[in-house]
């Protein structure tokens, strides 16, 4: 039971700093950092450490030194994948990189096809506004990524997918410098 209660205390604590982290970011009291760093390794990294989520890279050189935050990357990367984890049980991230920056598409085969209103409703912090399968929980991390992402000159787009298909694109993209 002690697994349990600290794997419990563990994603309450986590909830309470991101809720924490979004309002910081929303009331503009967060500080970026602009440094160096490879990003395709950290990103990486980040996913590796997450459990039912794949990484895929397209176009992505092996090292791409860019300067931005490192940390906030990492976040908005990790919550874009907890909002399909979450949700659907699994997460797919397509990293793309660019001369100018980074795009991260994230993705999940069980979720179902959403209109372009039904995903902008996700973006809501606390009220995803579906109490369907795997849509009755917060769209804090949906949110937070879009925010930070936003906050780090990027933007965060919604694609609902045509009927066809069974799955929806969550993205970010941002522009980072080379160093």
């Amino acid at each position: 039971h002690l697994a349990t209660i600290e794997s419990a205390s563990n994603e309450v604590l986590g909830r309470l700093n991101q809720v924490l982290d979004y309002a910081r970011a929303s009331s503009g009291e967060m500080v970026l950092e602009a440094r160096s760093f490879d990003v395709v390794a950290v990103i990486e990294r980040a996913v590796a450490r997450l459990p039912n989520v794949t990484l895929t890279m397209e176009n992505a050189a092996r090292s791409a030194s860019r300067v931005g935050d490192e940390a906030r990357i990492v976040q908005s990367v990790t919550s874009l994948a907890s909002f399909f984890t979450e949700r659907f049980g699994s997460a797919a991230i397509l990293l793309t990189t660019t001369p100018s920056g980074l795009v991260v598409r994230g993705t999940s085969d069980k979720m179902a096809p959403m209109t372009d209103a039904e995903l902008n409703q996700l973006l809501a912090p606390f009220d995803s506004g579906h109490t369907g399968p795997g849509l009755d929980r917060s769209g804090l991390s949906l949110a937070y990524a879009a925010r930070l992402v936003s906050l780090m000159g990027g933007s965060f787009l919604t694609h609902a997918s045509d009927p066809a298909r069974t799955e929806t694109d969550v993205a970010f993209l941002l522009k980072l410098e080379s160093p």
